[in-house]
């Protein structure tokens, strides 16, 4: 019979075994944490396309569409299907491709708490919306600008170039007077009915334009004469062609407010034609910009310079992140 406590077969088999059971537990572990960290970073890939798509779709939204309904920005909360910035003309015509209006701008900055969380983008992500100009004249427009953007682990900068109206659309009147400008023009004698304002007049030039006013606008609104500069001897009349004036003014670099000059020529027709005569030197050189503007009358006093009356190549940067 065999002598088991002889036998050391048994022991030696017991020992491979044990060796392979460890060797086994080894492996599966390694494989479980390998497992684990792959599926942790598809995971976190899947986040992180997820808050790109977000990001980048509700930019292409917020620069390339009007919103719904299209005039929003002058509507209550309740009725906004959602935002877009992209102007849209009068008549309705479509979008101006990345052409942003100024006035949706700051409807959105002003109920953006009420229309782009849990709304336009989901409630788990942080944003932030500024507008940078090009000209560094113009502050940044901010519409919303979060905090706690900076502790999440994700951020997404969606930046765009665009172009914004400011308060272009708001401009009556707009003149750029240069060299070229100051060559007598027959037809002035027929458009002025100052009448020797079409012609060269010894050493002084005469350049008239109109604009006109809707009375109905005239309580709500003030109107200003703005220049970017001006040469030595330069100056204007505002009149209508059936209340002529002769009261000439000096340009200073001080936007001008018309409001008294335009109710003591006005004669409360629906709309009103106001002339707008400039007069310089004959020798007059370089070139400066003159605008009427129709502003609401409780317009900020630093928005009214000439920068703000003309459309404004800026960057839209858009920066979302999930909230922690």
């Amino acid at each position: 019979m065999l002598n088991i406590a002889q036998d050391d077969r048994g022991f030696i088999f017991s020992t491979d075994l044990l060796l392979a059971l460890i060797v086994l537990t080894v492996i599966l572990g390694l494989s479980a944490e390998v497992v684990d960290t792959v599926s942790y970073k598809m995971q976190d890939y899947g986040s992180r396309n997820s808050l790109e798509r977000l990001a980048h779709e509700g930019a292409d939204i917020l620069i390339k569409s009007p919103g719904s309904p299209d005039n929003w920005e002058e509507l209550n909360v309740g009725e906004i299907k959602y935002p877009g910035l992209s102007r849209v003309d009068y008549d309705h015509s479509p979008p101006e491709g990345h052409l942003l209006s100024y006035k949706k701008i700051l409807k959105l900055k002003k109920d953006y708490g009420k229309i782009i969380p849990g709304n336009f983008f989901p409630s788990y992500l942080d944003c932030s919306i500024v507008i940078y100009p090009v000209d560094n004249a113009l502050d940044p427009l901010v519409i919303h600008d979060s905090s706690q953007l900076s502790l999440s682990k994700e951020v997404v900068v969606v930046n765009r170039s665009v172009l914004c109206d400011y308060r272009s659309q708001e401009r009556l009147l707009y003149m750029n007077i240069n060299p070229d400008s100051v060559n007598p023009d027959p037809c002035f004698i027929e458009k002025c009915h100052q009448l020797n304002h079409g012609i060269e007049d010894g050493e002084d030039y005469w350049i008239c334009r109109n604009f006109r006013i809707e009375r109905s606008r005239m309580k709500d609104h003030s109107y200003y004469l703005i220049n970017t500069g001006t040469a030595p001897h330069t100056y204007w009349i505002l009149d209508q062609s059936y209340h002529k004036s002769n009261h000439i003014r000096g340009f200073n670099n001080h936007p001008f407010n018309l409001d008294n000059d335009i109710k003591s020529l006005s004669t409360n027709l629906d709309y009103e034609v106001f002339y707008l005569h400039i007069n310089l030197k004959k020798e007059f050189s370089g070139s400066f910009e003159i605008f009427v503007v129709e502003v609401p009358v409780d317009t900020p006093l630093d928005e009214l310079k000439s920068e703000f009356f003309q459309i404004q190549p800026c960057y839209f940067v858009l920066k979302a992140g999930l909230k922690n």
